[in-house]
């Protein structure tokens, strides 16, 4: 991991539960929950406290195609065109952080 990289974890019963990666501040580089934990609140929980730590107010993601509805329920909104990176195929989105719908699970 690079120095300018934050990750966040949510645990619950002393296990992780999800984690968050910010890159630069102004980057995410993963949001994870663990499917049992998933529409309960803990991503967002996440992505909060991540954009806490911000340095910017536009936070990027590439987001996997089957994580683009979960990032729009977020508030992030799609920047351009899907893309391919090292085999994986991503949309770029892109989050004002004072946009951060906090309705979201």
């Amino acid at each position: 991991m690079k120095v300018d990289n934050l990750m966040l974890v949510a645990e619950d019963d002393e296990a992780i539960r999800g984690v968050i990666e910010l890159k630069e501040g102004r980057h995410l580089a993963m949001l994870f929950v663990a499917p049992d934990y998933q529409r309960k609140g803990v991503g967002k929980r996440l992505l909060s406290a991540a954009l806490d730590h911000a340095r910017v107010n536009t936070v990027t993601v590439r987001a996997s195609l089957s994580s683009v509805p979960a990032y729009k329920k977020y508030g992030f909104e799609c920047t351009g065109e899907v893309g391919e990176s090292a085999g994986l195929t991503y949309q770029p989105m892109a989050l004002q952080r004072d946009r951060l719908l906090l309705s979201a699970d």
